[in-house]
C-alpha cells in the first residue's frame, strides 16, 4: 500500500511526474476546474521502461495523488 505523500517522495522524473500531474491527476482531482479549461483525463495510462526502474511506485504515487482506487494493475515483463 502506497501511503499519502508518496507521489511527492518519488525521487527523480520531474518532467514525467509534471506531465502526469497536468494531464491525469489535476482532471482526476478537480474536475470542475478540468471542465473550465477543457481538460480531458486519459482513460488509461501505459508506463513502460525495464524492470526495477519504478514504474509501479510511480504508478501508485500518481493513484494516490489523484485519490483514486486501482481496480487492476498489470505489470508485463517484454523479452527480447
Amino acid at each position: 500500500m502506497v501511503r499519502a505523500g508518496a507521489w511527492d517522495r518519488l525521487g527523480g522524473m520531474a518532467r514525467e511526474k509534471e506531465l502526469i500531474e497536468r494531464r491525469v491527476i489535476l482532471p482526476l482531482a478537480q474536475p470542475q476546474l478540468a471542465e473550465r479549461l477543457g481538460l480531458v483525463p486519459p482513460r488509461a495510462i501505459v508506463l513502460f521502461g525495464p524492470p526495477g526502474t519504478g514504474n509501479t511506485s510511480f504508478a501508485k504515487g500518481a493513484r494516490v495523488a489523484a485519490g483514486l482506487a486501482v481496480r487492476r494493475a498489470v505489470s508485463v515483463a517484454a523479452g527480447g
